[in-house]
């Protein structure tokens, strides 16, 4: 019995066709991947790495970094610093990604932000940027410069003017430790300074309002609902409502 080698052929390329479109997005993963780990090289282990979508903003108070363990040509093995949890990525997943390496990253920018009630005189802000400005210049081991001190936000609401100090760290985003050690001795600087200036900035009281839900039920119950009610009105009334100018 003889067999047409048309339609035999015929037969073969349609298995071959179906099964090379049903592979094709995983084996076009793993080559991108292979590329990623032999020709990028976006990162070594021991590197810390930021990875998010390419479409997403990046932080400007830093990114949270995954910290590589290992890396062979389909995964990547890495820790999550902050909560040192292990996660193992496909390197075809790691492509398309946005992946910023610290280690690569020298000098991190780095910003703090401090708040003045509106009605302080900006004679008084310019004495507060020079002694942060002198603070940072007497600490040359740690800070590169002050680049720069500008109001970022006003709320009148609230009566605040809030303004962002950035700073050059000698560090790179790898050591991320000291920037953050760095950081909370500015900012502590920075109140004591407001405090010397009498410029730091306290929050307005703001009014409380209770409302109690009628309903019915054990009278000892609702007798202590309306002596705890009671209380929290005179406590009320120690936050005075903000009168209308």
């Amino acid at each position: 019995m003889g067999v047409d080698p048309f339609v035999f052929i015929l037969s073969v390329s349609s298995f071959i066709v179906a099964f090379a479109f049903m592979i094709g997005p995983g084996v076009s993963q793993q080559f991108e991947g292979i590329l990623l780990v032999l020709v990028r090289q976006p990162y070594d282990i021991g590197d810390r790495v930021a990875i998010a979508d390419p479409q997403d903003v990046a932080s400007i108070d830093g990114s949270g970094h995954w910290l590589i363990q290992s890396i062979d040509l389909v995964t990547t093995t890495a820790k999550f610093t902050a909560t040192g949890e292990v996660a193992t990525f496909s390197n075809g997943s790691l492509a398309r990604c946005r992946l910023i390496n610290m280690n690569r990253s020298p000098e991190a920018v780095c910003h703090i932000t401090v708040r003045f009630t509106a009605d302080v005189p900006y004679s008084t802000i310019m004495v507060f940027r020079e002694a942060v400005e002198n603070f940072v210049q007497d600490r040359p081991q740690e800070w590169i410069s002050m680049l720069g001190f500008r109001a970022g936000r006003v709320e009148s609401q609230l009566n605040y003017v809030e303004y962002a100090i950035w700073l050059q760290h000698r560090c790179s985003w790898q050591e991320i430790v000291p920037i953050l050690v760095s950081k909370a001795a500015l900012s502590s600087y920075c109140v004591e300074v407001q405090k010397e200036l009498g410029c730091r900035y306290q929050a307005p009281s703001m009014g409380v309002e209770i409302t109690m839900a009628q309903g019915q039920g054990n009278p000892v119950d609702q007798l202590k609902s309306q002596e705890s009610a009671a209380s929290l009105q005179e406590l009320a009334k120690q936050f005075p409502a903000k009168k209308d100018d």
